[in-house]
Order: C-alpha cells, then structure tokens, then sequence
C-alpha cells in the first residue's frame, strides 16, 4: 500500500531544504598556531566564546607578569616578539605548557 499517493514508492521531503553548507551545524572552532620569535611552541584552540581568542596568549603572558614582548596576529598565527632571549626560553616554556593544556 502506497501511503502517499502515485506510483512512486519514494517520498520526497520538500520541507527540508537541501544545503551544501553542513559545516555551519559543526561547532566553530579556531586554531592559532604560536611562535616565539619564530619557533613553533603549539596551537591555541579557540573553542569557546569569550575565551579572549588569540588575545588569550597577552593576557596569559600578563598574568604570568612577563614583559618588553610584542604579540601580533597574521591569519592563523600568532607571533610573539621577546627582545631578551632569556625572557624569549621563560615564554617559549609558558606557551609550550599553555597551549596543551588550553
């Protein structure tokens, strides 16, 4: 017994609206990869709103009191600018350390 009517014994939903866009149901998320004068220490994943995005790594580093760096954004990296090595290791241990956990 056809339940819709016609010959066809398929059903059609014209309600549900075909998309090509399917990502958009997915959970944004965003991945900054770091460096520290230009060594790779991680990614920051950016997953929750208000979590500060790539802003997150100059609070981190304010917070943990460091100072005399320079944090800039281009694209999905994140650079950090030390002009004391030694202060540069110290960041370049923190990053490391934060962005796994983070």
């Amino acid at each position: 017994m056809n339940m819709f009517g016609g010959s066809n014994n398929s059903f059609m939903y014209p309600f549900i609206p075909i998309r090509d866009d399917y990502d958009q149901s997915k959970v944004a998320d965003d991945r900054y990869h770091v460096f520290v004068n230009g060594d790779y220490v991680g990614d920051k994943l950016s997953i929750a709103q208000g979590d500060g995005g790539w802003k997150s790594i100059e609070d981190y580093l304010k917070g943990r009191e460091f100072t005399d760096y320079r944090v800039t954004k281009d694209g999905d990296h994140i650079y950090v600018d030390v002009q004391d090595e030694g202060n540069a290791e110290q960041i370049r241990n923190h990053l490391s350390v934060y962005t796994q956990i983070r």
